[in-house]
């Protein structure tokens, strides 16, 4: 093995311990232990993250320099595509499910969960006791997608409709 391939090689591992030493700080919030006596610790994942992005730039240039014109990065790319997309997806599924929230929380996914649960319990009307207060403190009572419903006392009525599918058996 020539020294280039082994400075290169050497180039990667860094590259990928930075970048997932950066990837445990952001997820876990770093680590601390004692090797030794001499203490290893992040907590800042920009640190390792820098490192490990300037050690595979150069083991890309490096592998560039040395190759021939066909094997250079720019032309293994399409061969690799298909891998980096489905690491990009198992990673983007991973912090989905680290980070997410599985809620509708939010005042717009709130009115569109809420309507299609209207419709699935067969009504359109929601009894809220700040309904009473809407002539006082106007439609900020009222929440995201609803109005006052005006056939029945304290009750909001949706104002966009969430679709219903009905499937018929033949």
């Amino acid at each position: 093995m020539t020294t280039s391939r082994r400075l290169q090689l050497g180039l990667v591992s860094l590259g990928l311990g930075g970048l997932a030493i950066a990837v445990w700080d952001v997820t876990m919030g770093g680590f601390y232990f004692i090797v030794l006596g001499i203490r290893v610790s992040s907590w800042e994942a920009y640190k390792p993250f820098r490192i490990g992005m300037v050690a595979m730039i150069a083991a890309f240039w490096l592998n560039d320099r040395i190759s021939a014109p066909d094997r250079t990065s720019w032309r293994m790319l399409p061969r690799w595509a298909p891998w980096i997309a489905a690491g990009i997806a198992v990673a983007s599924v991973a912090i989905a499910i680290r980070f997410g929230i599985f809620a509708a929380g939010g005042a717009d996914s709130y009115g569109y969960v809420s309507q299609a649960s209207l419709w699935a319990e067969g009504r359109l009307v929601v009894p809220d006791p700040l309904a009473e207060v809407e002539s006082v403190l106007g439609l900020a009572v009222a929440p995201l997608g609803y109005l006052r419903a005006r056939t029945r006392a304290r009750s909001f009525r949706p104002i966009r409709l969430a679709c219903r599918w009905r499937w018929r058996s033949r």
